[in-house]
């Protein structure tokens, strides 16, 4: 929202999910999120063949995980709020669609 449409816009309720399931399942979600943000900015600094310096662990093998964990978090997401597999499997294939395209461009 711009700082002009504050005052014309009316202010609308939050209310918190309260549901202590959807509640886990929400936060574990930004968790595992953040960690896959994490990793895949580690891989634009370091290069995905590089590893983390304490572990040893390689970049690539991160980004699996992360992704790997996101995705577990993503159906449990989709279980819990019912959410629509067709609706979320059509928007998938539009973004795909429309990353690819513009990655040629990049090629």
């Amino acid at each position: 929202m711009k700082t002009d449409q504050i005052a014309a816009a009316p202010p609308s309720p939050w209310i918190p999910e309260t549901n202590p399931v959807r509640c886990a399942v929400l936060g574990k979600s930004v968790k595992e999120l953040s960690e896959l943000a994490g990793i895949v900015g580690r891989c634009q600094i370091q290069g995905i063949e590089g590893c983390e310096p304490v572990s040893g662990v390689t970049n690539l093998a991160s980004l699996e995980d992360e992704i790997a964990d996101v995705e577990a978090l993503i159906e449990h997401l989709k279980i819990e709020f019912r959410l629509s597999h067709v609706r979320i499997r059509l928007r998938r294939q539009r973004k795909f669609d429309y990353l690819n395209a513009w990655l040629d461009m990049l090629r």
